[in-house]
């Protein structure tokens, strides 16, 4: 659900049998933003892009992560909350939001990078996103509310 400004995101559902996966990583080791689209005769647009090393190893996480396509992806950004003038807990920013991410690149190899994989998910062309990216913040306003409505998300839908 869209909030009081047209990049604010308040609410997900997911589709039916889809669900949130998590992954780890940090660092360096993801990658996630944007790239102006400029054109004389196309109004203002943006390529999303996330690339990833993820650490999970398990069977599941593996046939998951090479299966993914057409995705919403949600990065938690460290010092996004403002208390006082500080920043002290994570904001959630959304890529893929209107057209989804697809894959472009996945490689892995044993030695290369101690056997971690990267996967890279991006804007197709000619589906680019209206902005460089969204925030999802639910309307309890709080770091707490916002992770507890990710969390839900890892339900499949119905």
């Amino acid at each position: 659900t869209i909030g009081a400004s047209a990049t604010l995101v308040t609410s997900g559902a997911n589709a039916s049998n889809k669900q949130a996966w998590v992954m780890t990583a940090v660092k360096k080791e993801m990658d996630g933003g944007s790239d102006a689209v400029v054109a004389d005769n196309l109004p203002g647009q943006f390529k999303h892009t996330v690339t990833i090393q993820p650490y999970e190893r398990d069977e599941d996480s593996i046939k998951n992560i090479d299966d993914m396509d057409d995705i919403i992806v949600v990065l938690e950004l460290e010092g996004g909350e403002k208390i006082a003038d500080l920043y002290t807990e994570g904001k959630f920013i959304i890529l893929g939001f209107e057209n989804g991410l697809h894959k472009e690149a996945a490689t892995w190899k044993a030695l290369d990078n101690h056997g971690i994989p990267t996967y890279t998910f991006a804007t197709r062309e000619g589906e680019e996103e209206k902005y460089s990216r969204y925030v999802f913040w639910v309307a309890a306003d709080t770091y707490a509310a916002t992770l507890a409505a990710l969390v839900t998300l890892e339900t499949p839908g119905v």
